[in-house]
């Protein structure tokens, strides 16, 4: 009798995890067999057999999905369990992550938010991530929806590749990383404050047109500032005046789309030039009535000025120029103390600067009456070969000086540029009367001649020295007188001078005679004398030769 029975059977099944199985996780799987004990068992991997002899095995996911099947053996009947069906061990991806990052590109200070979010599931924790898988810029707490990390003010060192990831306590406890969004960061446009009119330096009194130029982008609203405080401006270019809103200028721009608004610009100082100095002169000044003044009007710098000279108020223009590169001058004929008072010019021209600063006021005095000159003389009685100086004196400046002999109304025998004239070894026939007189200016202005000066000249007495006694030979211990007589010198109120081979020996002596007693031998010599009466000196003496002999009488 043949009996048959079928073999015990052999079954697979996952113990843990319940459920879906997602990648990463470990699954613990178990073979039953209904019948017998003693098991020994294996398994096979894709019909392959594992290393494997327990009842349970864990495996690890991803890597070690797929068809599983296992088998018992023991020592007793029945030696073997039936292959048992196969197990299919099948991987559900992770949840989708995804990562929204906005605005993107991003400009330098606009807020950027990055928002992660898993679409299944529930209750997730974020970790946003920049460029490397450890650098964590964000974690979140748990949320049933997405979340965001948000970059405040976005730099240029924002830059990069984010990625996000979710993570929960039950399972799946990960979500798949979500794609890598690369986040730019771009520089905002940039604001220029330039200068449209006028070119070049900038004087006081000008408007001036700035305009605020952005690199990209249109539909710009303008924001002005001035010493960082903003004006009540919103339009491309903007009108100021000079000089009173000089200063630093920025602009920026602001508007509806992005980016929306651009960089400050960098600050424009407005600077002012000063207008080129104007000078005026006035000559003469004091003036005399009938005298012609001259008011001289010029700018030092650049070219082609017309000048208006004012008198006393700004209202009051007394003359205008045409154009010209040199000073100019402003000529008040024949004045008269109506034509007192402040004076001052300044200069226009066609191209900039337009007009120079005024000058300065001077007054002008206008004297009504004609001056003397007063004339004076160092000495009034001298000898031929003397010198006399005479000194003309007036009130203010700038005169020459005309000089007269004999006449008044005679031609001056000289004129000079300053107020001493000096005569030089005078002769007799220079004595006599002198006036003296100044003028200036074109035509010549006069003064009234001064009062005369005389000058007397005389001849210039001789000194005569006379020996005594007056012996052709002097023997030593004798004594001799010398004598000095000044003939033609009027007075004999003398003082003498004795020199011996011209070198003065006695330069003051009261009395006419020089006597030496008694003589020697070193006395023998030339001698000359002269007379001395206050300034004045004789002409000098003839010179006598004394002779001492070596034997005495």
């Amino acid at each position: 009798i043949t009996v048959s029975t079928a073999l015990p059977t052999a079954s697979v099944k996952i113990v843990t995890p319940q459920g879906l199985l997602y990648p990463g996780e470990t699954v613990t799987l178990q073979c039953d067999i209904s019948d017998y004990t003693d098991w020994t068992y294996r398994w096979f991997r894709y019909s392959e057999e594992l290393p494997i002899q327990t009842r349970k095995t864990i495996i690890s996911l991803s890597d070690q999905a797929g068809q599983y099947q296992c088998v018992g053996t023991r020592r007793g009947r029945p030696q073997k369990s039936d292959h048992s069906s196969a197990l299919p061990i099948i991987i559900t991806a992770l949840p989708k992550t995804t990562l929204t990052v906005k605005p993107n590109p991003a400009y330098t200070g606009e807020t950027v938010t990055l928002t992660c979010s898993v679409g299944s599931y529930s209750s997730w924790s974020y970790k946003w991530y920049k460029d490397r898988n450890d650098n964590v810029v964000s974690q979140s707490g748990y949320s049933n929806i997405g979340v965001s990390h948000t970059i405040s003010r976005a730099a240029e060192s924002d830059q990069g590749q984010y990625r996000c990831e979710g993570n929960r306590v039950s399972r799946p406890t990960s979500s798949q990383p979500s794609d890598p969004v690369t986040l730019t960061v771009k520089a905002l446009p940039t604001a220029l404050v330039k200068i449209v009119t006028p070119q070049g330096l900038l004087y006081p009194g000008e408007t001036v047109t700035l305009q605020c130029d952005i690199s990209d982008y249109t539909g710009w609203t303008y924001r002005w500032f001035r010493y960082n405080e903003e004006l009540p401006i919103q339009t491309r270019k903007t009108i100021i005046s000079l000089s009173d809103q000089a200063g630093q200028y920025q602009c920026v721009g602001t508007r509806r789309g992005r980016p929306q608004k651009s960089d400050h610009s960098s600050a424009l100082p407005i600077i002012i030039t000063a207008l080129p100095n104007t000078t005026l002169t006035v000559k003469p000044n004091p003036a005399y009535t009938r005298e012609t003044v001259t008011l001289t009007c010029s700018v030092g710098s650049d070219s082609s000025w017309s000048y208006k000279w004012y008198k006393d108020s700004n209202d009051n223009v007394v003359s205008q120029s045409g154009y010209s590169n040199i000073r100019v001058s402003h000529t008040i004929s024949r004045a008269a103390e109506s034509d007192q008072g402040q004076y001052w010019c300044e200069g226009s021209r066609v191209s900039r600067p337009t007009s120079s600063q005024p000058s300065n006021a001077i007054t002008l005095t206008v004297k009504d009456y004609q001056p003397k000159t007063t004339l004076t003389s160092d000495k009034e009685n001298i000898f031929t070969g003397d010198s006399v100086t005479l000194s003309c004196t007036v009130e203010s400046s700038g005169w020459k000086f005309y000089w007269y002999r004999h006449r008044p109304d005679s031609t001056p025998v000289t004129t000079t540029s300053r107020y001493p004239y000096t005569l030089s070894w005078v002769n007799v026939s220079d004595r006599g009367q002198y006036w003296c007189r100044a003028g200036r200016g074109d035509p010549v202005y006069y003064t009234l001649y001064s009062d005369p000066v005389q000058i007397n000249i005389t001849e210039r007495p001789v000194a005569v020295l006379i020996l005594q006694p007056n012996w052709t030979q002097i023997f030593r211990g004798e004594t001799v007188t010398m004598r000095c007589d000044i003939q033609g010198g009027g007075d004999t109120d003398w003082d003498y001078r004795w020199y011996k081979n011209s070198q003065l020996f006695s330069p003051f002596n009261t009395k006419p005679e020089y006597r030496i007693s008694p003589v020697y031998r070193s006395n023998s010599d030339s001698y000359t004398c002269e007379g001395v009466k206050g300034n004045k000196l004789s002409k000098t003496s003839e010179a006598v030769k004394l002779t001492v002999s070596g034997k005495s009488i």
